[in-house]
């Protein structure tokens, strides 16, 4: 029985076989004659079973004989012809119900015709006697199979056009039943096949990237999904009649060679190519796809999915023409920043010397002709020179800030505690006056800039002094090995800092409190930030207002000969 796919082409057959030689036993009826044959026979000729050496006669053809001609002329009956060798024999034959089968008996004319011709009447009804009771055991004895196996037969039919749940009745002969139960056994396994076909189809159709089954030994697709078919524009029905090489730019022998590759090496990961897929109107559309040869059954099946790429193929041109105009303005920004700091660098030395002018002449006026002056006059010379003063220091900490970026030092081994002292040192008259006290926690050597480091410290401590609350302050330092970097910590008791202003603080000339209250130029932090920018880190603070702050850098670890 012929099995077809949706689209009516062949892509199977099932076939049931059974051992001729012995589904039908031909017992003798009571007087039968010596040397009687029974036989049964298509309407093509063929012989399908034989009660007398039925392996030489099962499979042969008798439809060149003249008894076999007779047979369909008249359907039923007795006659006198020749068999399949030629031999004169007395015939009677009749219909197997509900098949194209013949039940025949036969017996040699001479046996029963020569030794009695003065009989000849009687010995006719005899015969027709004798054949019409074998007539009926043979035809009851074909019909039994007949019944059974037209009822396997159209189960199998109805199966194979899929045409519900069918099951094979378990009846007849031992050995029709056994071929039953056995159909009945690969039609369930066949159900829980097409049910996971179907659960394997709906997921294939639910992927997002398309899938494609090829069949190694013809080259022709064996399944695709529906991603697959919107892909190329192509139905189901038309792509299972294709080959990949109706698609793909290669030829059979490049495909073959692709595939075998894949098959030597398929234990491996699926590979992954590039390439293009020419659809149904003409266009090609790029894909990536990943591929993978797997054993089945039926031979090796080459896995495909492919992914559409156009986007990604157009932004590549565009994450390129992106990167070559980040480039560029890589390149101004950093010609820009040099030029800036080198600016700034000028205008802040060349401001100095007007400054110190100011401040000087201010001073020599007031000590030429401090008593001729009234007392207004000496408060606007103590707004001049203190102007000039923070004016100065403001100038000096711009300086230091554009210093940063270019005139530091080459990064070397340091051990940080030797920044941290130079800072303590810097900062010990400050330190004294508030009876501070300064700890810290064994830190590690890591590759900075020594000075800048130790203007880091100097800065943050700066700070806890000058921004400290009642009572004695308290700053400590201590270092933590996190993440491929150590984290450093300055904390401190003093009036803290609110959340809303944790970003603010590290940016140029941002202070939270006026001149009178805290003196600076809202410069030092952003100096920090600089400098732990420089050394690859970042900084940042955490607080509570009333209780102090910690300040936290990171520095990356930097191996070094």
């Amino acid at each position: 029985q012929p099995v077809r796919a949706p689209g009516g082409h062949l892509v199977g057959m099932v076939a049931m076989g059974l051992d001729l030689a012995h589904w039908v036993s031909f017992s003798p009826a009571a007087d039968e004659l010596r040397g009687t044959i029974h036989d049964i026979v298509t309407a093509d000729g063929v012989i399908i079973a034989r009660s007398e050496e039925p392996e030489a006669w099962i499979g042969r053809s008798a439809r060149a004989s003249e008894v076999h001609r007779r047979m369909l002329e008249m359907k039923e009956g007795t006659v006198r012809a020749l068999g399949t060798e030629g031999a004169d024999r007395v015939w009677g034959f009749t219909p197997v119900a509900g098949t194209d089968w013949y039940a025949r008996s036969s017996v040699s004319a001479s046996k029963v015709l020569g030794p009695v011709k003065e009989r000849a009447i009687d010995t006719a009804y005899v015969l027709a006697a004798v054949l019409a009771a074998v007539f009926l055991a043979v035809v009851a004895s074909a019909a039994r199979l007949a019944r059974p196996m037209r009822t396997i037969a159209s189960a199998v039919r109805t199966r194979t056009e899929g045409h519900g749940e069918v099951r094979v009745p378990v009846a007849g002969p031992r050995e029709v039943a056994e071929l039953a139960t056995e159909l009945n056994r690969m039609i369930e396994t066949s159900e829980r096949r097409e049910e996971d076909l179907r659960r394997f189809r709906a997921a294939m159709d639910l992927s997002g990237d398309a899938i494609v089954l090829v069949e190694r030994r013809t080259l022709r697709y064996i399944d695709v999904n529906r991603t697959f078919c919107e892909m190329v524009g192509y139905t189901r029905e038309e792509l299972l009649a294709m080959a990949p090489m109706d698609l793909f730019s290669f030829d059979r022998q490049t495909l073959e060679r692709d595939y075998d590759a894949l098959i030597a090496d398929n234990r491996s990961a699926a590979s992954l190519v590039e390439g293009s897929y020419r659809r149904k109107d003409g266009s090609l559309v790029p894909v990536e796809s990943r591929r993978r040869a797997l054993r089945t059954e039926g031979g090796w099946v080459i896995v495909g999915t492919s992914r559409d790429i156009t986007e990604r193929k157009a932004a590549d041109a565009g994450r390129r023409q992106a990167e070559a105009e980040l480039r560029a303005a890589h390149d101004e920004l950093a010609r820009s920043n040099k030029e800036l700091e080198q600016f700034a660098y000028v205008v802040s030395h060349d401001l100095q010397e007007p400054l110190r002018m100011v401040s000087n002449y201010t001073q020599l006026l007031r000590k030429r002709y401090g008593e001729r002056l009234e007392a207004s006059a000496h408060e606007f010379m103590d707004f001049v020179i203190d102007g000039a003063a923070r004016m100065k220091q403001l100038i000096e900490d711009l300086l230091a800030y554009s210093r940063v970026g270019t005139k530091g030092k080459e990064f070397k081994p340091v051990s940080i505690e030797g920044p941290l002292k130079k800072a303590i040192t810097n900062l010990r008259a400050a330190i004294e006056e508030s009876s501070a006290a300064v700890t810290w926690d064994p830190l590690p050597t890591l590759g900075v800039d020594e000075m800048q480091l130790a203007q880091l410290f100097q800065n943050l401590m700066g700070n806890a002094l000058k921004f400290r609350a009642p009572g004695v302050p308290r700053i400590h330092v201590s270092a933590e090995d996190k993440d491929g970097a150590w984290h450093i910590t300055v904390a401190d008791n003093g009036i803290g800092i609110e959340p809303q202003y944790f970003e603010r603080i590290f940016m140029l000339f941002q202070r939270l409190h006026t001149m009178g209250e805290y003196p600076g130029t809202g410069i030092g932090l952003a100096i920090c930030k600089k400098v732990g920018e420089r050394h690859g880190g970042r900084i940042w603070v955490s607080s509570t207002p009333g209780e102090g702050s910690q300040f936290h850098f990171t520095l990356p670890k930097r191996d070094f000969p």
